[in-house]
């Protein structure tokens, strides 16, 4: 659904809410630059060093250990923000008027309310989970959309991105989801 993937090469990449960071982590494997993972969940956490240690991605890798409402305000701008607050947290006002990308891939149980700062791309349902795919406001020309990142023919091909499971089955995630 996402770029085909392909498009995250040399991309500087937001893990919010990261649990065990499979999207970033899948970001990095297919050429992201870079991966910013915000947890404050301390089992989470373990989880995701864990899972950078075993990929060995170590140096391509911030993890900030802090609540994202305070983070989004500190680490600068991203190509692509990946959010997946627990379905309990009402933070998507905030995460939206406070998040530095050009493309925000949004995960929730109910479907997001995007504000004036971004234009959906594209929305998908899967189960209880509702993604939403979103370019920052005055991105693309009048006549341009984000479509060369989004994958016209895909039904789930990653939806394993929107999903937080662990890289390792012996590996537990903590999440607090």
């Amino acid at each position: 659904m996402l770029i085909g993937l392909g498009g995250v090469e040399d991309a500087v990449v937001f893990d919010l809410f990261a649990g065990s960071g499979s999207f970033g982590l899948e970001s990095l494997s297919r050429g992201a630059k870079h991966a910013t993972f915000v947890e404050s969940d301390r089992n989470a956490l373990k989880t995701l060093e864990a899972n950078i240690k075993s990929l060995g991605f170590g140096d391509r890798t911030t993890i900030l250990s802090v609540p994202v409402e305070r983070a989004i305000h500190t680490i600068g701008h991203g190509d692509v923000a990946f959010c997946d607050p627990p379905y309990r947290l009402d933070v998507w006002q905030t995460l939206l008027d406070g998040v530095d990308a050009d493309l925000l891939v949004g995960h929730a149980e109910r479907p997001v309310e995007l504000t004036d700062r971004w234009v959906e791309e594209r929305r998908r349902k899967y189960g209880r989970a509702k993604i939403v795919i979103a370019s920052r406001a005055g991105l693309f020309a009048a006549d341009e959309s984000a479509e060369d990142l989004v994958d016209e023919g895909s039904d789930d091909t990653s939806v394993d991105l929107a999903v937080d499971a662990p890289l390792d089955p012996s590996i537990e995630t903590g999440d607090a989801d």
